[in-house]
């Protein structure tokens, strides 16, 4: 098991165990997403199993207003599986 925010090969895994999100950073994503984390928020989110490629290049300086969790399980739920 990865631990939350684990670095591996360039990008960051969502690993985890699947019955215990409290393990990762995205609890609401996939455990098999990779992503590179940018400055303000901007994130590509990488799901293989979905064939699915987020990616989000905004400037957010209110991170109040913004979550990258929320924004890509929006997407994931527009998509038929």
């Amino acid at each position: 098991m990865a631990p939350i925010g684990e670095y591996g090969a360039q990008f960051w895994l969502n690993a985890g165990k699947n019955d215990d999100p409290a393990v990762r950073m995205f609890p609401r994503l996939p455990t098999d997403m990779v992503y590179l984390d940018g400055f303000n928020s901007q994130i590509t989110a990488i799901i293989p199993p979905r064939d699915v490629v987020v990616v989000r290049l905004g400037v957010t300086h209110n991170k109040s207003h913004w979550v990258v969790e929320t924004f890509i399980r929006q997407v994931l739920d527009c998509i038929q599986s």
